[in-house]
C-alpha cells in the first residue's frame, strides 16, 4: 500500500497544510509529514485512516484507493454540512467530451445558418404571396 503520496495528494487538492490536518488527526506536523513523504508498506496505526477519512468526507476505502489521475470535486450539499464527490474519470473520458463538445458546436452553428437560409425562404415567399395577391386584386377590378 503506497498510502503517503495518496494522503499528500489528497491534502493538496483540499488547499490544507500539513500542520492542519495533522492536528485534524491528532498527531505532531513533522510525524505527518513523514507519512506523507514516505511510501508506507505497514497498515496506519490506530484510527488514523478513520480519521482522515472524516476530513476528507470520504470512505477510508477510497483513500486506499486514491488515483490522483482522478480527481476531486468538493461539492456543497446544503448550508450546514458539505460533502465530497471522488469523480474518477480518466483523462480519455475528458478528451472525448471535448470532442463532443466541439462537435456539437458546429452542428448548433450548422443550424444557425440553415435557419438562416430558410428565414429567407420565408421572407421571399411572403413577398411573393403578397405580389400575387396584388396581381389577384389587379385581375378582379378590371
Amino acid at each position: 500500500m503506497n498510502i503517503g503520496p495518496k494522503i499528500r495528494k489528497l491534502r493538496e487538492l483540499f488547499g490544507y497544510k500539513q500542520d492542519f490536518v495533522a492536528k485534524w488527526i491528532k498527531m505532531h506536523q513533522s510525524t505527518y509529514c513523514r507519512m506523507e513523504k514516505f511510501k508506507m508498506k505497514e497498515k496506519m496505526k490506530g484510527d488514523t485512516l478513520e480519521k482522515l477519512a472524516d476530513l476528507y468526507k470520504v470512505e477510508p476505502d477510497d483513500i486506499l484507493n486514491f488515483d490522483e489521475k482522478f480527481f476531486v470535486n468538493i461539492h456543497e450539499q446544503n448550508n450546514q454540512t458539505g460533502g465530497v464527490i471522488i469523480n474518477k474519470y480518466p483523462d480519455e473520458l475528458f478528451a472525448a467530451q471535448e470532442a463532443s463538445r466541439k462537435a456539437l458546436e458546429a452542428t448548433v452553428e450548422a443550424q444557425a445558418l440553415t435557419l438562416k437560409v430558410l428565414e429567407a425562404k420565408i421572407k421571399a415567399l411572403e413577398e411573393e404571396n403578397m405580389a400575387l395577391k396584388a396581381l389577384s386584386n389587379k385581375g378582379g377590378q378590371q
